[in-house]
C-alpha cells in the first residue's frame, strides 16, 4: 500500500494484528512522525488539532484514510498509523 504523507510516498503494510505499519529509514521521517505524535499528546482533546486524512493506493483500490494519527515505535524504526475509517475512491 502506497501512502502519501508530508509530500512523500511511504510503503505501508498491515501486520498480523491488522495494524498499518510504515517502516522508517530516514531521520527526517522519524522527526516528522515524532513531532506529529507529540502534537497529538499536547492537543486539548480536540481531535482536529492532531489528525490528518491520508491518501492511499493499492493495486486494486485507492482512497482516503480518515482521521489518522501515528504511534512511533520505541526503537523509532517504524510507525503505527491509526485511523478511524477508509473512504474508497
Amino acid at each position: 500500500m502506497k501512502l502519501k504523507i508530508n509530500n512523500k510516498i511511504f510503503d505501508g503494510i498491515y501486520n498480523e494484528n491488522n495494524i498499518l505499519i510504515i517502516p522508517l529509514e530516514d531521520v527526517g521521517d522519524v522527526i516528522f512522525f515524532k513531532t506529529w505524535q507529540n502534537r497529538a499528546r499536547t492537543a486539548a482533546d480536540r481531535k482536529q488539532d492532531y489528525v490528518d486524512n491520508i491518501t492511499f493506493e493499492k493495486i486494486t483500490e485507492r482512497g482516503l484514510l480518515i482521521n489518522c494519527f501515528p504511534i512511533l515505535s520505541i526503537n523509532e524504526d517504524f510507525v503505527e498509523l491509526h485511523y478511524d475509517y477508509i473512504i474508497k475512491l
